[in-house]
């Protein structure tokens, strides 16, 4: 192998290596109650909807692989890509590629879920006050909660994804060094 191939390689290593797989619980799509009062914040009437915690920062998202809005699942991706010109066992490597994309697919669909049940327990609390009732319930929550747990567990595999794609690329520099 060419030593500017090996250096690409090295270098990709060390790129997915610093990939982080965190348990955020996709914390971003969490709608804050006040403890006041025990309800959502709105949003004007214009916007429709409630306030979010919003986005974790750019260079957060950009090494996190189980977040909802990353690109960091595309790194693997290149990796599998690479691994496979040099030679590498399409079939495995296919293997593993799809399943980046399942489990990225299942985050997304998670983080837009999240979203959705955080929004469904915010307008219930506010019906709920309307009606003269408590506001918030842990029932309300407990559609938010699963989708939490599910996260954490594609968290865990993502993870085991990156090192599945680490131990490749540790065989194909050192069989190439």
């Amino acid at each position: 192998m060419p030593a500017d191939q090996l250096q690409a390689l090295i270098e990709l290593r060390e790129n997915v290596a610093a990939l982080k797989a965190v348990k955020c619980r996709l914390h971003h799509e969490e709608i804050p109650f006040d403890p006041a009062t025990n309800l959502p914040a709105p949003l004007p009437l214009a916007e429709q909807g409630f306030h979010r915690v919003g986005f974790c920062p750019p260079e957060l998202r950009r090494e996190r692989l189980a977040c909802g809005h990353t690109m960091s699942r595309y790194v693997l991706r290149d990796a599998l890509d690479m691994l496979e010109e040099m030679g590498g066992d399409p079939q495995k490597l296919e293997l593993l590629r799809r399943e980046v994309e399942t489990v990225g697919a299942r985050i997304y669909d998670l983080d837009i879920g999240k979203g959705m049940a955080e929004r469904r327990a915010a307008e219930l609390a506010m019906e709920r006050r309307d009606q003269g009732e408590p506001e918030h319930t842990e029932h309300q929550r407990h559609e938010v909660r699963a989708i939490e747990a599910e996260h954490d567990a594609c968290v865990m595999r993502i993870a085991e994804l990156r090192d599945d794609v680490l131990r490749h690329l540790d065989l194909a520099i050192a069989e190439a060094g």
